[in-house]
Parts: structure tokens; C-alpha cells; sequence
């Protein structure tokens, strides 16, 4: 289940990782009604585009990951 971990690079797990935990820890908020609509809409936009863009970053660096990540 975690193979695709060691075929990444670790900076890249990371944000994978962090990605997650964020995601998981909003939709909490969200149920909880920790904040509002918009608030958890830029919350979510700001998590997604940090990993978009650890996403990019890492596919201009290493160019084979191109086919593995769908950009």
C-alpha cells in the first residue's frame, strides 16, 4: 500500500503527507462548523494550491515523474 512512497521523493511525500493531515483536519472544521463558508473555501483553496504547486515543482525537477503524477 505505501510502495509509491519510496518511488518519490521524500520532499514530495512530505507534501503528500501534509496534504492530507490538512484536508483531514478542514473536513473536521467543516462538520464542526468551525468557520464559515467562505472561510473554508479559501482554507481549502490554500491547501490545494500548496500542493499543486509541490506538485509542480517536483515535476520540473525530475521530469519522470511526469507520467506518474498526470500534469
Amino acid at each position: 500500500a505505501g510502495s509509491w512512497k519510496g518511488e518519490l521523493p521524500p520532499k514530495l511525500v512530505e507534501a503528500v503527507e501534509t496534504f492530507k493531515t490538512s484536508m483531514m483536519v478542514l473536513d473536521r472544521g467543516i462538520k464542526d462548523k468551525a468557520f464559515g463558508e467562505a472561510e473554508a473555501r479559501e482554507k481549502v483553496a490554500t491547501v490545494c494550491t500548496t500542493m499543486e504547486d509541490a506538485l509542480r515543482t517536483h515535476v520540473e525537477q525530475e521530469r519522470h515523474l511526469e507520467k506518474g503524477i498526470g500534469t
